[in-house]
C-alpha cells in the first residue's frame, strides 16, 4: 500500500495553501479597513469639513461641503462652514501678499472674492436660522475685517443677546468700539471678558492696545502687555510686537515696573535629551 502524500493536485502542500490562505484574507482585510477609513475620511459631512479645515485644506473641505449640501445634513450649519473656509482663504490671501491690498480701498478693506462668497454664505445661513450664533458671531468677524464698524457691533450684541458669556464675541466687541473710538464702552466689554476668561492672552493683549495707543496710559499698558507676555500665547503674531513696547515703555517710564513679576524675563528651561533640564 503507497503512503499517502500530503499535496493536493496541484502539487502543493497543506500548509502552503493554508498560509496562503491566512495572507489573502489579511491583505483583503486590511484593503477593506483602508477603504472605510478613505470613505469615513472623505464622506461628505460637516465633521470631515472642519478637520480639514483645520488642516489648511480648504479646497478639499469645499468640495466635501458642497457634497454634503446635496444630502440631508442641516443646511444653515453647512453654509456657515462653507462661508468659514471661504474667509479663511480670503485671510490667508492677505497673509501670502503681506497684506499688499488690504485697506487700499477705504469704504471696504476686506475686498475679495472670497470674502464676497463668506458674506453671502452667513447671509444666506441667517436668513435660514435667524437665531443662527455662530453665523453672527462670524459675520461680525467678517464686518470687522472689511472696516465696517457699525456693521460688526450689530453682530456681536446680536451674540452677546443669545449667549451673554460668549468671550470672543465680548473681546472682539471690545475691539470694535476701540476702532471706533467709543473708548469707555471698549474698556467695558474687555473688562467683562477679562472677568470670563482671565487666563486669556488676546483680552490682556487687547487691553495693553488700549492704554498703549488710544487712552494713554502708560502705566496700565504695561502692566497689561506684562500680563501678555507672561500668559506665553503661542503662535501669536504680535507676540514680538508687543514685546518691543514693553521694553521701550520700560525704559521711558520706569516708575511704572509692573506689580506682577515679569516672568516672560526668565530664560526658558527645556528638557535635553538625557532628561535634565537645562537653560
Amino acid at each position: 500500500m503507497k503512503a499517502r502524500k500530503s499535496m493536493n493536485s496541484r502539487g502543493l502542500s497543506f500548509p502552503v495553501i493554508l498560509i496562503s490562505g491566512i495572507t489573502a484574507a489579511f491583505f483583503l482585510l486590511l484593503g477593506l479597513l483602508v477603504v472605510h477609513r478613505i470613505t469615513r475620511v472623505w464622506s461628505p459631512s460637516l465633521k470631515n469639513a472642519e478637520r480639514l479645515l483645520q488642516k489648511k485644506k480648504y479646497a478639499e473641505a469645499l468640495a466635501v461641503i458642497e457634497k454634503a449640501e446635496n444630502g440631508k445634513e442641516d443646511k444653515p450649519a453647512l453654509l456657515v462652514e462653507k462661508g468659514r473656509i471661504w474667509f479663511s482663504l480670503a485671510l490667508e490671501r492677505e497673509k501670502r501678499s503681506r497684506w499688499r491690498d488690504y485697506g487700499t480701498d477705504e469704504s471696504n478693506w476686506l475686498k475679495s472674492v472670497e470674502a464676497e462668497k463668506a458674506l453671502r454664505c452667513f447671509k444666506k445661513a441667517l436668513k435660514l436660522d435667524p437665531e443662527n450664533t455662530e453665523a453672527h458671531y462670524l459675520l461680525g468677524q467678517l464686518y470687522m475685517e472689511k472696516g465696517w464698524y457699525s456693521r460688526a457691533e450689530t453682530e456681536f450684541l446680536e451674540v452677546l443677546r443669545k449667549k451673554k458669556k460668549h468671550v470672543n464675541a465680548l473681546l472682539n466687541l471690545g475691539v470694535t468700539y476701540t476702532q471706533m473710538r467709543r473708548l469707555d464702552l471698549a474698556e467695558r466689554e474687555l473688562r467683562n471678558a477679562y472677568v470670563m476668561a482671565p487666563d486669556d492672552p488676546a483680552v490682556a493683549k487687547n487691553f495693553a492696545y488700549l492704554y498703549r495707543f488710544y487712552l494713554d496710559k502708560p502705566d496700565s499698558a504695561i502692566a497689561w502687555a506684562n500680563r501678555y507676555l507672561n500668559l506665553d500665547p503661542q503662535n501669536d503674531l504680535d507676540i514680538n510686537f508687543i514685546r518691543n513696547e514693553l521694553e521701550d515703555m520700560l525704559q521711558r517710564y520706569p516708575e511704572y515696573t509692573p506689580s506682577e513679576p515679569m516672568e516672560w524675563k526668565k530664560p526658558r528651561k527645556f528638557k535635553s535629551r538625557f532628561g535634565k533640564s537645562e537653560d
